[in-house]
């Protein structure tokens, strides 16, 4: 018999993650044989399979090939690890990946410049737009150690965000928008908002916003920024000389500070705590607690300042206004224009500007067809199909114009008929002040205290109640004089 130290030994490592055949140098080649070696493998529980018979038949040629004289070792069995699930995950599509991954939210300008106002910190999208896809979990494949027992796999994770109602989710798990907003992963939820609020102030922080829906910004907005939104805006904090562009009301109770730079459009109302230095537009009404100041300004409804004056600067107001006084004892020059439609001028202007440049298209279309004409019955089937079609698209521009010219009386008219003129003062116009009322200007070269009353009649005749007086013609307290139409 031969010693026991000689006898092969298959040693199993902990948890069963292999096995190693060892056979000493000496040991008895009966015992090496292949059906030995099988018999040992089962004796110490090893799951016999086809690898095993492989590795187990080739120790055995080996080793006796070597007559015995030779150590010989090596791993006959491993394991079949487990294959755990995939978490279930959203593959995004490349543009909104790349702005989700991208931090800092710098681009680098055509020059290599990077103006770091014009951050990316936020991921529009748009109705209809692919977002990505859902990528389910999987559950995974069970393995097993060289026994034979299970290796279990891990499933994957589920989903840690749930997708909300303004996501629509395909079967194939195609995610969609279904509204124009900004994408938020926010409280575990991948959404699409229309309301958005930024916490302090817009700044090298935060970059420019351009933003599809209503926005709160809690603080104030900084120089040289960008503000866009399509709906209403509270900005709580002070608006420096930033360009605010915004679709609906703004309300910005502590007041702009724009210095002659900040630029505002906005296409609802205004209420503010002041305005200093505005270049703008208001399509509606403007609402402002204490003074206006040094602005340039185009108002389509009514201007009211509650406690403060109207001083410098240029005031075109489409609506009445009321104000505690206009202009300065220093005889600021201040210009005030009332009694007239500025949104609709501008949009009659913009008319008559593409009737005119239709009617600018049809001479060389006039000239050509006249040369076809000239051909008579020379023409042939391709120039009578050419002298066709410019019949067709001058009819067309015809039509065209006739239909702007007939929109833009009736808009003129309309205009003419609903101006307003009501002026309402509380303390004083100072000398200096300029009022225009349609093609007339109104001079004050002295102060006039108030409280009064500027309207007119159905006439179109100025008038001017001082106090609880008789209302008196405006050109008997100031200098009114018509203006080319």
């Amino acid at each position: 018999m031969p010693a026991v130290d000689q006898l092969p030994l298959l040693r199993v490592s902990e948890g069963g993650r292999r096995a190693t055949l060892e056979i000493s140098a000496g040991t008895a080649l009966e015992l090496t044989k292949h059906d030995a070696l099988l018999c040992l493998a089962r004796e110490r529980g090893l799951l016999v399979d086809q690898q095993l018979v492989r590795a187990l038949a080739t120790a055995a040629t080996e080793f006796a090939a070597s007559g015995g004289s030779v150590e010989w070792s090596a791993i006959v069995a491993e394991c079949t690890p487990a294959q755990h699930g995939t978490d279930a995950c959203i593959e995004w599509h490349e543009r909104i990946a790349a702005e989700i991954a991208d931090a800092d939210g710098l681009h680098q300008e055509a020059d290599g410049s990077i103006d770091f106002r014009n951050r990316v910190r936020f991921t529009k999208v748009s109705e209809n737009e692919v977002l990505g896809r859902l990528v389910p979990a999987t559950d995974g494949v069970d393995g097993h150690d060289v026994c034979g027992r299970n290796i279990p796999a891990r499933r994957g994770k589920k989903l840690m965000e749930s997708v909300h109602a303004t996501v629509r989710a395909a079967l194939d798990g195609t995610l969609t928008a279904s509204r124009d907003g900004v994408l938020s992963l926010a409280k575990g939820a991948v959404s699409i908002l229309d309301e958005m609020e930024v916490k302090g102030s817009v700044d090298f922080t935060t970059g420019n916003i351009d933003f599809v829906g209503s926005l709160r910004i809690t603080e104030g907005v900084r120089d040289n920024f960008i503000v866009r939104a399509t709906g209403d805006v509270t900005i709580n904090g002070l608006i420096e000389a930033a360009t605010l562009i915004i679709g609906g009301d703004l309300h910005a109770p502590m007041g702009v500070a724009a210095r002659g730079q900040g630029a505002m459009l906005v296409d609802g109302s205004l209420e503010s705590g002041y305005l200093n230095g505005l270049r703008g537009r208001v399509r509606g009404d403007v609402t402002i607690r204490r003074e206006l100041i040094g602005c340039e300004l185009i108002v389509g409804g009514n201007v009211k300042v509650e406690r403060g004056p109207v001083l410098g600067g240029i005031l075109v107001c489409g609506g009445s206004l009321s104000a505690e006084s206009i202009g300065s004892d220093g005889g600021a020059k201040t210009t005030v224009a009332i009694g007239c439609r500025p949104m609709e001028a501008r949009r009659a202007g913009r008319m008559s500007a593409l009737a005119k440049e239709l009617s600018l298209r049809l001479p060389p279309l006039e000239d050509r067809a006249f040369q076809l004409q000239e051909l008579g019955l020379n023409a042939k089937a391709c120039e009578k199909e050419e002298g066709t079609e410019l019949a067709f698209e001058m009819a067309e521009i015809h039509r065209r114009v006739r239909a702007i010219n007939v929109k833009r009386r009736e808009l003129l008219l309309d205009m003419g008929l609903d101006r307003v003129v009501r002026v309402e003062i509380q303390k004083s116009i100072f000398r200096g002040t300029t009022l225009k009322v349609g093609t007339r200007e109104v001079r004050f070269d002295t102060t006039i205290k108030g409280p009064l009353v500027i309207v007119w009649d159905e006439s179109r005749e100025l008038y001017i109640r001082i106090g609880s007086g008789t209302a008196q013609q405006l050109r008997e307290v100031a200098v009114v004089r018509d203006l080319a139409a």
